[in-house]
């Protein structure tokens, strides 16, 4: 999904069961896929799950130099309000660039 913005375009990878089995196959995976997304836009961001099945996924992400947004937490595609109450299911992510 690309975004033209005023600045600049934005590159969205918005992978559903994304899963990281092997931490060189997963790598290698996001080498291409950032490949791709570079001949896009100026910026790629991620999403990833919170609960621990996306653990892997998680590490991958820091280790790879990806930071939060800043925009918190996210569910069903829209920014999780303060003090509220959410399922940690695969719909609660938190978006990298």
């Amino acid at each position: 999904m690309i975004h033209n913005t005023k600045w600049k375009s934005v590159y969205t990878i918005k992978a559903r069961d994304f899963t990281v089995l092997l931490s060189v196959l997963g790598s290698k995976l996001m080498d291409a896929a950032e490949e791709i997304a570079s001949k896009y836009a100026d910026i790629v961001y991620l999403g990833v799950g919170l609960h621990s099945g996306y653990g892997s996924a998680q590490r991958m992400y820091h280790k790879r130099g990806y930071m939060p947004d800043g925009k918190g937490v996210w569910y069903k595609d829209r920014i999780a309000e303060p003090y509220e109450t959410y399922c940690n299911d695969d719909n609660l992510n938190l978006y990298f660039s």
